[in-house]
């Protein structure tokens, strides 16, 4: 009997299996206290579905780390609102409130997917 670890007709779970994305997620939730000084960071177990982020302070939303200064690419979520259900294949966000303290929630729906066969934030470069 073969090792089911290594059964070539039972591949892994890849970021292109479109079945993990068919399913529901498995739910994961989590929030921060994150200081506008700081850049807050969630790590997912797992690559997700989907996510939703909240915040009580206008917070920028990065999907690579904002270090990057003036090139960093993000969105601004406004102050006491919900985002839309993004429906992004990540295994990393990365926060950073605009003002102050912020507290700052992540839901999200996981895959299967193991974290490390996800898209390297590398790539995550839109830049012409």
């Amino acid at each position: 009997m073969a090792d089911n670890d290594h059964n070539t007709r039972w591949p892994a779970p890849s970021v292109t299996s479109v079945p993990e994305y068919q399913l529901s997620g498995l739910p994961y939730c989590e929030t921060k206290s994150v200081n506008n000084n700081d850049e807050g960071e969630f790590n997912f177990p797992r690559v997700a579905r989907w996510i939703v982020i909240t915040s009580n302070q206008t917070t920028r939303v990065f999907f690579k780390t904002a270090l990057d200064g003036d090139n960093a690419q993000y969105f601004d979520l406004p102050k006491d609102s919900v985002s839309p259900r993004l429906e992004v294949r990540c295994a990393n966000l990365y926060v950073k409130p605009t003002t102050g303290n912020a507290s700052i929630s992540v839901i999200a729906g996981l895959t299967h997917i193991d974290k490390t066969k996800s898209v390297p934030e590398t790539m995550l470069d839109w830049k012409p």
